[in-house]
């Protein structure tokens, strides 16, 4: 098995201590950072594709900017961007049951165009080594899709993927495969 649209090879099987995040560390909140990014305007930008990518809306953009024209971006030009709602990683497989043989497309949403997205793949488990991808960058939609081909003698399961980025967030999800011949028993 593999992640077909990636090139990865399987590897051999090892132990993984777990696919499960541990808890994660304490972090402290100050008031004193300035709720605003700065954001540089490349060519083709546009202030909802801007406003989509950092999770905020274009009136909070025009408004911390004083801007008058919402059409009227320079290249280079040097924008406030607010701070809009914490973004959320939405990691969907299709189909999400399928018979040994089957190609499961992973698709992550929501991620920051800055970031880079890798997939890793394991059957639920204890001694089941993950496979993974290689690095992928996010569409202008913010989203990243993969396929992951099963082989007809791949065992029968529950297989869990975790997609993480390049600035350390992560998503889960999982899908099962049948023995081939097998009837799924998706619905």
């Amino acid at each position: 098995m593999g992640l077909g649209a990636c090139g990865l090879a399987p590897a051999k099987q090892a132990k993984v201590a777990s696919l499960v995040p541990a808890s994660p560390a304490a972090s402290t909140t100050t008031t004193a950072t300035a709720p605003f990014t700065t954001y540089v305007v490349a060519r083709g930008d546009t202030l909802s594709a801007i406003a989509n990518r950092h999770g905020t809306s274009v009136q909070a953009i025009a408004a911390a900017n004083h801007l008058t024209d919402l059409n009227g971006l320079e290249v280079g030009q040097v924008l406030r961007i607010p701070a809009g709602a914490p973004s959320t990683l939405a990691l969907s497989v299709v189909p999400r049951d399928g018979q040994a043989g089957t190609s499961f497309e992973l698709t992550l949403a929501g991620v920051d165009p800055s970031d880079l997205v890798t997939f890793s793949i394991a059957q639920a488990g204890p001694g089941r080594k993950p496979y993974t991808g290689p690095q992928h960058t996010p569409g202008p939609d913010g989203a990243v899709k993969a396929a992951y081909q099963t082989y007809p003698g791949d065992p029968a399961g529950t297989y869990i993927v975790l997609a993480h980025t390049s600035s350390g967030k992560g998503a889960f999800a999982s899908f099962r495969v049948d023995a081939a011949g097998s009837s799924s028993g998706s619905s």
